[in-house]
């Protein structure tokens, strides 16, 4: 085999591993969450349980929309072409996302006593948006990935976290801790699958040129409000109903 067909079949082997890990990262977290959800109906069956973890899902992926604001497929761009500069992208734009990610949360717990929801919800709710924060740090870490075409570090994290969410949400369940322990678990899974995916950044590029641009985290900012701009008109026409 000569050397252009070995770059070629490098090049087949390395997208159809980035597909399926993405699909498999997909699939997995929709089918477990599904899995959560029929359990929660099966174990606490009065309804009330159930409706308080959907309408907590819904508003949370509703702000998720507002915690990354637009800036992961800004990301996946601006490094796909500067692969060296993944350092600092990584380092200002989980510093952007931050800060965006904590205001996501107040304003969704705010948005609970704002509609004076009973407090059990507002507590299901209050606990699963802590997840923003963890989830729009995952978003843009994901996106250093994608750029980099190195999409299996987010099946390696994906994957045994939603596992753990399967299986943890079956004991949480038969132990009688109703909906706020499976609250805690989602946002435990959460915060399993940022950390697992900062080990994996921290082995993967650089760091030499690492340092915090204000300016640079600024202009992310602003550059990204085209995403946010849509991402958060579809998110709201979805969640409206």
């Amino acid at each position: 085999m000569n050397h252009p067909e070995r770059q070629q079949n490098s090049l087949l082997l390395r997208l159809a591993t980035n597909a399926v890990s993405l699909l498999t990262s997909d699939v997995l977290n929709k089918a477990t969450t599904l899995a959560v959800y029929m359990m929660v109906s099966r174990y606490l069956g009065d309804g009330t349980a159930f409706g308080q973890l959907s309408l907590g899902l819904l508003l949370l992926y509703t702000f998720q929309v507002f915690a990354t604001v637009g800036l992961p497929t800004l990301v996946t761009r601006e490094v796909s072409k500067r692969p060296v500069r993944a350092c600092r992208y990584i380092l200002n734009g989980s510093i952007t996302v931050g800060l965006s990610g904590l205001v996501a949360t107040i304003a969704l717990v705010g948005f609970c006593w704002l509609l004076q929801y009973d407090s059990q919800t507002t507590a299901v709710i209050s606990i699963l948006a802590l997840g923003l924060l963890p989830y729009a740090l995952a978003t843009v870490t994901e996106a250093i990935f994608r750029a980099r075409e190195t999409m299996h570090y987010i099946a390696l994290a994906n994957v045994p976290a939603n596992l753990a969410k399967l299986v943890g949400a079956y004991y949480v369940l038969e132990q009688g801790w109703g909906v706020m322990g499976v609250a805690w678990l989602l946002l435990a899974c959460r915060a399993a699958i940022i950390l697992l995916e900062w080990v994996f950044i921290a082995w993967s590029i650089e760091w030499t040129a690492a340092r915090f641009d204000y300016r640079l985290a600024k202009k992310l900012a602003l550059w990204s409000s085209t995403f946010l701009g849509i991402d958060g008109v579809i998110a709201i026409w979805v969640s409206v109903d």
